[in-house]
């Protein structure tokens, strides 16, 4: 028999929510499972009416958000609280007999818990319990057209794919374009999948659309790491925002192509282009993966970083040397401390050239 799980649910704390999890940890519930245990913050209530079975427990969190009966008059400071990566979240399970968890399952709402899985190595599966074709949206809700006050409240606009809107939604998305909601949805990208209350028989084009375009960790990236050789492989990204100049990327890219170094490349936007400018044999691009758990392989053994901290840090616990190409801000500062003080890698920065560009012949001792 197949070694017992504990699953931590993690539900947003509106009943439209809370209901599709429970659904969620009752039809997960092999035999051999230790049990689902779902955490609801003042909703005590619920877990007294509910008819669970019997391996199904629930850590109510009181008086971290406000009042069920005052939600309504305070939204804004309710999505705050619940949104708030606090230690008080996770204290009815400190003291758990369970070992564990094994897994977490948190609505997508709920984005600090796949943090929290990120953190402490625990597989993470954001549960969305609205439309998917919602989720599309928000998820590209900076291809909203901006608002127009001149347009018609009527006035069909055409939004995302075949995706029409009135006038008079944008204004109402707009309004409601909390940072905090829009992080989740971007933020289950570090997750290991997401589950829809949806089918795909159902709303085909937005399910279509979102395994197209959404990355989630693929086991391909690891299938193409273990067939190379050890140390031979250059792990290439410069972060989350942090974006070339066009000559400049353009330099990059032949310049590592032509070195005959394995890549493997995050891309984000530039995915396609990079794919047509590296052969297949060459590389791997992807739009994102697990920047650590990659750095780890044992195929890795070069990080070209845009030299955030957070990549240094993952590039000195993982053990593999840097080539840094710090941009702007911090990197700046970051570039001088790998290469001077921790002395882990070579700053690219000071091998430019008078018009500011790092050439194709570089070579990582400086000369061409």
């Amino acid at each position: 028999m197949a070694a017992s799980q504990h699953i931590i649910a993690l539900p947003y704390p509106g009943r439209g929510h809370i209901n599709p999890m429970l659904a969620v940890c009752c039809r997960h519930r092999p035999r051999d499972h230790r049990g689902c245990h779902g955490g609801v913050a003042r909703d005590s209530g619920i877990r007294r009416r509910a008819t669970l079975p019997d391996r199904i427990g629930f850590a109510t969190v009181p008086n971290v958000i406000p009042s069920e009966h005052g939600r309504g008059d305070d939204h804004v400071r309710f999505i705050v609280a619940v949104h708030t990566d606090n230690p008080t979240w996770l204290r009815p399970w400190s003291g758990c007999s369970m070992t564990g968890p094994d897994a977490i399952i948190a609505d997508t709402y709920v984005a600090w818990g796949v943090d929290v899985g990120v953190r402490r190595g625990i597989p993470v599966c954001s549960l969305w319990t609205m439309a998917a074709m919602f989720f599309w949206t928000l998820y590209n809700l900076d291809l909203w057209p901006p608002v127009d006050d001149r347009e018609s409240e009527q006035a069909k606009l055409l939004v995302i794919g075949a995706m029409c809107a009135c006038s008079s939604d944008t204004k109402v998305f707009r309004a409601w374009e909390l940072p905090m909601k829009i992080a989740g949805v971007v933020n289950v990208r570090k997750a290991q999948g997401v589950l829809f209350t949806s089918f795909y028989e159902l709303e085909p084009d937005a399910i279509n659309r979102i395994t197209e375009t959404v990355p989630f960790p693929d086991e391909h990236h690891r299938n193409r790491l273990d067939a190379q050789q050890e140390k031979s492989v250059l792990y290439v990204s410069f972060g989350s925002h942090v974006s070339l100049p066009p000559s400049q990327l353009e330099e990059l890219t032949i310049g590592l192509r032509d070195s005959g170094v394995k890549l493997f490349w995050v891309g984000r936007d530039k995915v396609e282009f990079l794919q047509q400018q590296i052969a297949h044999d060459m590389g791997l691009v992807v739009p994102w993966c697990e920047q650590l758990k990659v750095l780890c392989h044992p195929s890795i053994g070069g990080f070209m970083s845009h030299c955030g901290w957070n990549s240094m840090l993952d590039a000195a616990a993982a053990g593999v040397p840097l080539l840094a190409f710090p941009v702007k801000w911090d990197q700046l500062v970051d570039g001088h401390i790998m290469e001077d003080e921790w002395k882990i890698g070579i700053n690219l920065r000071e091998q430019r050239s008078e018009d500011g560009i790092v050439s194709r012949t570089t070579k990582a001792d400086g000369s061409e």
